[in-house]
C-alpha cells in the first residue's frame, strides 16, 4: 500500500508532540521543515505534493494568516491539520478562527486522525468533506464507520455516579458487561475484568499509583485537561492511556483497541509496537 506524502511544520520535539511525530512518519511518507519558510521552499522543489500538512501548535497565534496562505499556495490541495499545544486549550468552544484548518488537541490527535492516516487513500472519508466543513460533520462522518463488536467486563472506577453512568453506557454499547465501583479497595469482588476505566484528577494520582501496584489489569484514566507532565505521571503509576475531558468516544475506542483486546480490529501496516513516551502507543501486527 502507498503511504500518505505529509508535510509537518514546526517543533515537534516536545512531550506534547514527539509521539505524534514519531506515529505519523511510521505510517506515512514524512518530510519535516522547522519553520513555514523551509516547507514554503521543500513544497516549491517537490516532486509529489502532499496530501496533508501538520502543523506544530503549540500555543494561541503561532501561526498568522499569511503562514497559512503561503503553505496553501505551496500545496494547494493538501488538507491542513494543527496539534493543538496545552496553551490552547480553555479557548471558546470554536477555538481560533482558522479557515481550512482542522484543529485538534495533542492529546486527541492520535486517536481521531492516525487511522485515516493509516489507510491513506482507502480511508478518506473525513477529508472528503469541504473545507468548509465543521467538527460536526466531521464527527458524523466518522460516526458511520462500522463500529467493531467487542465483549469482556470493563470495571469503571469514579466517585461521581453521572460520569460512571455516562461510561458504562458507552461501554455497554460496544459489547462491554460494567461493573461501577467508588472505592478502588473493592475491585477484589470483581471477577476477571478486561478493562479498568479510572475516573479521577491530577490531584488523585497517588490513587492511581496504588491502584496500578495492585493489579496488572490495564487502566485507562480520565483526567481534566490533562497536561504533559500528567500524562507522563500517571503512565508512571501504571496508565496504559490518558484520555482527556470532555471526552470523545472514538478516543476511548482508539486507546481500547491499541490495548490489544483480542477482538479487536487487527491494523495494517508496519508490525511492531511503538511505545510513546506519554503513554500513548500504537500497536500493530
Amino acid at each position: 500500500m502507498q503511504r500518505l506524502p505529509i508535510l509537518r511544520v514546526g517543533s515537534f520535539e516536545s512531550a506534547e508532540f514527539a509521539p505524534i511525530a514519531a506515529a505519523v512518519d511510521a505510517v506515512c511518507a514524512s518530510q519535516h521543515a522547522a519553520t513555514v519558510q523551509v516547507a514554503s521552499r521543500l513544497l516549491a522543489g517537490a516532486a509529489r505534493s502532499p496530501a496533508a500538512i501538520v502543523l506544530a501548535w503549540p500555543c494561541p497565534g503561532s501561526y498568522c494568516a499569511s503562514d497559512l496562505a503561503a503553505l496553501r499556495k505551496g500545496a494547494p490541495l493538501a488538507r491542513q491539520f494543527a496539534v493543538l499545544g496545552s496553551w490552547c486549550e480553555g479557548e471558546p468552544r470554536g477555538g481560533e478562527t482558522v479557515a481550512g484548518v482542522i484543529r485538534t488537541v495533542w492529546h486527541q490527535w492520535l486517536p481521531t486522525w492516525l487511522e485515516e492516516f493509516r489507510g491513506g487513500a482507502r480511508t478518506l472519508r473525513v477529508w472528503g468533506l469541504p473545507e468548509t466543513a465543521g467538527g460536526e460533520e466531521r464527527l458524523l462522518a466518522r460516526s458511520s464507520r462500522p463500529r467493531v463488536s467487542r465483549s469482556g467486563l470493563v470495571v469503571i472506577l469514579s466517585r461521581r455516579r453521572e460520569t460512571a453512568e455516562l461510561l458504562g453506557q458507552a461501554c455497554r454499547q460496544r459489547g462491554y458487561a460494567t461493573v461501577w465501583l467508588q472505592d478502588p479497595t473493592e475491585m477484589s469482588r470483581v471477577g476477571n475484568p478486561q478493562w479498568i476505566l479510572w475516573d479521577g484528577d491530577a490531584r488523585r494520582l497517588d490513587e492511581l499509583d496504588v491502584l496500578g501496584r495492585a493489579t496488572s489489569i490495564p487502566i485507562v484514566a480520565l483526567l481534566d485537561f490533562p497536561r504533559p507532565e500528567d500524562v507522563a505521571r500517571a503512565a508512571a503509576a501504571g496508565a496504559v492511556a490518558v484520555l482527556g475531558r470532555p471526552l470523545r468516544w472514538e478516543c476511548l475506542d482508539w486507546h481500547l483497541d491499541q490495548a490489544g483486546h483480542p477482538s479487536s480490529a487487527s491494523c495494517n501496516g508496519n508490525a511492531g509496537t511503538h511505545v510513546m513516551p506519554s503513554a500513548y502507543s500504537v500497536r500493530c501486527g
